[in-house]
């Protein structure tokens, strides 16, 4: 699999080393909250607009729950590049 969708969704929003091990070592982060690997909550904003603009996800804010991305295989499945 292509991982090069992980630096666009996080890119200046975790360090550069913490993306580069999340593409490396892919399958052992894939199910790790985000949180975890230094997403702050003000970040999550970040990532949700990164969602919009860098992968034309159309977000409805009613229906959006954090927890649908709360995971790079979420987040995979929401933005449709599993």
């Amino acid at each position: 699999m292509d991982h090069r969708w992980i630096r666009s969704l996080l890119d200046g929003l975790v360090e550069d080393q913490t993306i580069q091990t999340l593409c490396d070592r892919y399958d052992e982060y894939k199910d790790v909250p985000l949180r975890q690997v230094g997403l702050e909550s003000v970040q999550v904003m970040g990532l949700v607009l990164r969602m919009e603009s860098e992968f034309g996800k159309e977000i409805d804010y009613e229906t959006f729950d954090l927890a649908d991305v709360s995971t790079l295989t979420r987040a995979a499945r929401y933005l449709g590049v599993d």
